[in-house]
């Protein structure tokens, strides 16, 4: 499913939400502040997620 990240007036879409957190991580100093939300327009928790989608990666 792809997401949507949103800093200020600037929206990309993003493949994944791994891709979607990395685009997060990029645009965090926007003063306007930086959103992931899913296609459907729910706000997704950058800092809740981020621990999962690690727990599968190989160390």
């Amino acid at each position: 499913m792809p997401y949507q990240v949103k800093a200020g007036s600037f929206l990309v879409v993003a493949p994944t939400l791994a891709a979607a957190i990395r685009l997060h991580d990029d645009m965090k100093n926007n003063p306007d502040g930086v959103s992931v939300r899913d296609m459907e327009g729910a706000e997704i928790d950058v800092e809740r997620i981020r621990p999962i989608l690690n727990d599968g990666e190989p160390n």
